[in-house]
């Protein structure tokens, strides 16, 4: 069960970041203009924020969904997160109301509030997924797991998360 719930968190995760990455990549001006509102950094680094982070924002939530390198994408996540949340509630205390510009299904007139309680969320999921063990069910965990030296049988019987005996654990390595 623990193991269909990281699943679930690599994909939350995964999905969400990927989708804002890839929203700004596609529409690079309008998320500048956004940065640019928040009038937190100067203009030329809101201007390098605006163009990098989307990027780091799409590889870090294709990590995460692939499965790659899960500890240290979801702790550059927590660091983003932690991140804009900080600007966030710096807006919330200056009373300015612009819209967040973060995902794509976010939608306009949302609350500063709600933005920080979703990054706040969002913060708590990377924290779990970070602090769990490795999830057995990401698409290269199962990869890993079918190309191992054993029959397709117990390859799939080991996809699925059953044991091996301890005939087979002696003459193999198994995660």
């Amino acid at each position: 069960m623990m193991d269909v719930a990281k699943f679930i968190l690599h994909l939350a995760v995964g999905v969400i970041f990927f989708t804002a990455g890839v929203k700004k990549i596609a529409q690079p001006e309008v998320f500048k203009q956004i940065v640019l509102k928040y009038e937190i950094l100067p203009d030329t680094f809101s201007v390098i924020i605006s163009l990098w982070l989307p990027w780091i924002e799409a590889i870090i939530g294709g990590c995460i969904l692939l499965g790659l390198w899960t500890k240290a994408n979801s702790g550059i996540s927590m660091f983003l997160l932690l991140v804009f949340i900080i600007f966030l509630l710096y807006l919330w205390t200056r009373e300015i109301d612009i819209p967040c510009g973060c995902l794509p299904f976010d939608p306009g007139d949302s609350s500063i509030l709600y933005a920080i309680f979703r990054d706040f969320l969002l913060f708590v999921f990377s924290l779990i997924l970070f602090l769990s063990e490795e999830c057995k069910f990401t698409p290269l965990a199962i990869f890993y797991r079918l190309r191992s030296k054993r029959s397709p049988a117990k390859r799939v019987a080991f996809c699925l998360g059953q044991r091996p005996n301890k005939k087979d654990a002696q003459h193999h390595h198994f995660p």
